[in-house]
């Protein structure tokens, strides 16, 4: 099938599934299911969509046939809370269906086949013979806005490539990383450029063997859920043959790594776990705990991160205010969720290090509440309800107590309720959008 006509066949499939997961969502949402699910449903079923529909795109449909099988929720006319829960869940699964396979879609085969590979094949029970040869590996690029997307293989020469791209668009603060791996020297280059120019890293798809030393020169190196992989093996030569573990390359990673300010011996442990023909995969806690990665959606800040926080933490609770104030401003101005909650804190009560000042609490509620901090979210809307720091808003308070609720945060639900009595039917529906679209809005990042 031709790229045009393959865009033809799919593009009328991807408006069926959006016409379907707009029906169930608007059935479930006029009935009275909560319109916010939380973020941790934002990704729902990606992974296994991405490799059902890729696999199909590649015509390897005897492969993904078990990924494919999404029974419909049978709809009655009383319906239980639950169940109406379950359409919104469906809806969030086939609307995650369209964004895949619209992002699929505008890859070019080789492309296809290279994320079939490195993120399908040996995973979602699919096997390794599924796993199709390339005439061209080798990495792509892309420059959007402000982030460099770079997907496929290292291959030797891959430095000075990627040198020419990042020098032609200084505008480029993020590099975002998919790649089988491949040449360790040209890796330990293009991570070494990374931090001398400032930029972070964070992942599209699994980032195997090589290309972990890439991710490691950021300054800030973030994981988004649903959670690419880091993959470690052993260095090796030719056709898979493993390098002595004194070789003088693994001195090279050590340094680079001491460099790079990551836990240098958890890294070269976990490259010499694993046979060159095998994939050790670290769970994420570890990632962070190594300060391999500074930032794990969900999960954690980074070990340089969580000392830092906790340096503030105990100094706030021995009353240390000037020392819990530099340490959570640090990292909150490098975006660290936690810190910014904390630090709005400050200046949200009297004589803690800080004059009092909620406009400048707010400021820092918000940008953490933006990352999904669901107390954050409480305190924007106890704002809201109060006027402090921000006019008084009822629209506004009901909206962030809402995503609060929906994130878990114990009183949020009372907090909403208590302002809906001061509110008319159509500002609580206004509200309700609000909160919607900013529901949207992350799940589109």
């Amino acid at each position: 099938m031709t790229s045009s006509a393959l865009a033809k066949s799919w593009s009328k499939t991807i408006e069926d599934v959006q016409n379907k997961a707009d029906y169930y969502w608007e059935y479930g949402r006029t009935r009275g299911a909560f319109s916010w699910l939380g973020t941790s449903y934002n990704e729902l079923d990606i992974p296994k969509h991405e490799c059902a529909i890729v696999g199909r795109m590649l015509g390897l449909e005897d492969y993904v046939t078990h990924l494919e099988h999404m029974p419909e929720p049978e709809i009655t006319d009383n319906m239980s809370d639950d169940e109406l829960m379950g359409l919104m869940y469906f809806s969030r699964s086939l609307s995650n269906w369209v964004f895949v396979a619209n992002y699929l879609l505008e890859k070019s085969e080789d492309d296809r086949k290279y994320i079939w590979n490195l993120n399908c094949v040996g995973k979602q029970g699919i096997p390794d013979e599924a796993y199709l040869e390339l005439e061209n590996g080798a990495a792509s690029f892309r420059v959007s806005g402000r982030e460099l997307f770079v997907l496929g293989d290292f291959e030797p020469g891959f430095f000075d490539e990627f040198k020419q791209v990042i020098l032609e668009n200084p505008e480029i603060t993020r590099v975002v990383l998919g790649s089988g791996g491949g040449s360790v020297s040209d890796a330990l280059k293009s991570g070494l450029l990374i931090r001398e120019q400032g930029l972070e890293t964070t992942l599209s798809d699994n980032c195997y063997s090589a290309c972990p030393l890439v991710f490691i020169g950021g300054v800030q190196r973030t994981i988004w859920s649903p959670y690419p992989k880091l993959g470690f093996h052993q260095i090796y030569r030719g056709e898979g043959e493993a390098i002595d573990f004194n070789h003088p390359t693994y001195q090279l990673v050590t340094r680079y790594a001491n460099r790079m300010g990551v836990d240098a011996n958890f890294l070269i442990s976990q490259m010499i776990a694993a046979s060159p023909l095998e994939m050790n995969e670290p769970g994420m806690e570890l990632l962070c705990e190594s300060n391999i990665a500074t930032w794990i959606q969900r999960l954690c800040s980074g070990a340089v991160h969580a000392g830092g926080f906790q340096k503030g933490l105990d100094a706030y609770n021995a009353g240390d205010y000037a020392t819990a104030l530099r340490e959570w401003r640090d990292l909150a101005e490098q975006g660290v969720a936690e810190a910014q909650y904390f630090l709005a804190g400050l200046y949200a009560k009297k004589g803690q290090g800080v004059t009092q000042d909620d406009a400048e609490a707010v400021k820092w509620y918000r940008l953490a509440a933006e990352q999904g901090h669901a107390n954050a979210q409480f305190a924007l809307g106890a704002h809201y309800w109060l006027g402090s720091g921000v006019p008084l808003d009822y629209v506004l308070s009901y909206m962030w107590f809402n995503i609060a609720a929906a994130s878990g945060t114990a009183n949020a639900s009372q907090g909403r309720g208590i302002v809906a009595r001061k509110m008319t039917p159509a500002q609580i529906a206004e509200a309700q959008k609000l909160a919607r679209e900013w529901m949207e809005k992350h799940q589109a990042q």
